[in-house]
C-alpha cells in the first residue's frame, strides 16, 4: 500500500541528513511503532490542515507478502483493507457481501521494451513491426487482468486523456502483416527470430511475459520467446535499461500525455527505456508545450501518436485498473488513477 501525504512542507534552509532523519511533514498521519517486517502503526495527526479529518484515529499497516494471507485476513475480517489485490481474486472479492471493491481506470500500462540502438535486433525497425503484429493484446490482456482493463495501442497515453487522439488506427494481431515484416528482416522457418524475455514476478510482469511467450507460439511464425525470470529486488537495476537484453518488461504508473511520452520516449531522457531517438517527435514536444491554439496542439499530439505507433520503439500491450478491496464497514474509500490511497477520507461504520 501507498500511503501519500496530501503536500510536504520543509523548514527553509533543511540539510538532506535533517530531511531524512527528522519529521518533516503535513500529511493526516504519524508514524508510530514501525517494524518493517511485522507492521507500521500511524497516529492520527491532532493538527492536520484538513479540519475534522483524518477520521479514523489509528491505522496499522501489516505486511503480508504473500497474497493468499492477504485474502484469506481481509475475507475473515482480520484487516480491512487490501490496496492492489490480484486481478485473478477480485470475482471472489466481489462475490463476499462483506466486502466492497473500489475501482478506476488508468493510465498505468505495461509495456514490451525493445532496444532500438545501433547493433540491438531492434533496430531494424521491421523486426519492431513483426512483433507489433504478431501479438495477441486481448489474449494477453484476459490472461493477466482477466476482464478488466483496456488494450494499449504502442503508445503511453491513456484513453481518457484529453490529448488521447480518439480516431487512431488500432493495432490488433495481424499475421499476414507478421510473416511480411519478419520476411523483410530476414527470418523464416530456416531462421527464426530467438529471444529472451526479460521479467520479475512484479506488478503482472512475469504474467504478461508468459502470455506474451504464449501468444507468439500459436501464431506458428518463426518466432521463439523464452522467458527469463529475474529477482524482483534486483530487476530494475540489474536489468531494466541494461545492455545486452533482448526484451524485457516495464511497467509505469500513470501520468499525463506530456510527462508519459517525455519520462519513456524523448530522445536522452534518463528513462527513456528503449533508447528511442525521433528528433521529429522531441521538436513536436517542445511546440506542443507553448503552443496556446488548441486545435494546433492537438494537431502537434496527434502527430505524436502517429509517429510512435509507425516506428513502434515499444510495444505497449495493456493499461491495468486500480482497485482497492475493502470491509463494507470502512467507508470512504475511492481508487486513484495513480493508484495512490487517501486515508484522510476514510471512516468506520460499525
Amino acid at each position: 500500500m501507498c500511503i501519500r501525504d496530501s503536500a510536504r512542507i520543509v523548514p527553509n534552509g533543511a540539510t538532506n541528513e535533517q530531511l531524512t532523519t527528522g519529521e518533516h511533514a503535513s500529511g493526516p498521519y504519524t508514524f508510530g511503532d514501525h517494524n518493517p517486517t511485522e507492521r507500521t502503526v500511524m497516529d492520527k495527526f491532532p493538527t492536520y490542515w484538513r479540519e475534522g479529518q483524518p477520521f479514523i484515529d489509528r491505522i496499522i499497516l501489516y505486511y503480508m507478502p504473500e497474497q493468499t494471507t492477504r485474502i484469506e485476513a481481509i475475507k475473515s475480517g482480520a484487516i480491512d483493507i487490501v490496496a492492489a489485490p490480484n486481478f485473478s481474486v477480485i470475482p471472489s472479492l466481489a462475490a463476499n457481501s462483506n466486502i466492497g471493491l473500489a475501482q478506476i481506470s488508468t493510465a498505468s500500462i505495461r509495456n514490451l521494451v525493445m532496444d532500438n540502438r545501433e547493433g540491438s535486433v531492434f533496430a531494424d525497425k521491421n523486426v519492431r513491426k513483426a512483433l507489433q503484429y504478431a501479438v495477441d493484446r486481448d489474449f494477453i490482456r484476459q490472461a493477466v487482468l482477466f476482464e478488466y482493463g483496456e488494450n494499449a495501442n504502442d503508445h503511453p497515453i491513456g484513453t481518457n486523456d484529453p490529448k488521447y487522439w480518439k480516431d487512431q488506427p488500432i493495432i490488433n494481431q495481424d499475421l499476414t502483416k507478421a510473416s511480411e515484416y519478419l520476411t523483410a528482416a530476414g527470418y523464416s522457418d530456416g531462421n527464426p527470430l530467438n529471444l529472451t524475455l526479460n521479467a520479475a514476478d512484479f506488478s503482472q510482469m512475469l504474467d504478461a511475459s508468459l502470455a506474451v511467450q504464449a501468444s507468439i507460439a500459436s501464431t506458428g511464425l518463426p518466432i521463439n520467446i523464452e522467458v527469463q525470470q529475474h529477482e524482483s529486488s534486483t530487476y530494475w537495476e540489474s536489468v531494466w535499461m541494461n545492455a545486452g537484453y533482448d526484451l524485457v518488461v516495464s511497467a509505469w504508473n500513470g501520468r499525463p500525455a506530456a510527462a508519459a511520452v517525455t519520462v519513456a520516449l524523448k530522445g536522452g531522457g534518463v528513462w527513456n527505456e528503449t533508447y528511442f531517438n525521433s528528433p521529429r517527435m522531441d521538436e513536436l514536444l517542445v511546440s506542443a508545450a507553448s503552443e496556446g491554439n488548441f486545435e494546433a496542439r492537438q494537431a502537434m499530439w496527434q502527430e505524436i501518436q502517429e509517429i510512435l505507433i509507425e516506428e513502434v520503439p515499444s510495444i505497449y500491450l495493456m493499461y491495468t485498473p486500480a482497485f482497492i478491496a475493502h470491509r463494507t464497514r470502512v467507508e470512504g474509500v475511492k481508487a486513484h488513477p495513480n493508484s495512490w490511497v487517501f486515508v484522510e477520507d476514510w471512516s468506520i461504520n460499525d
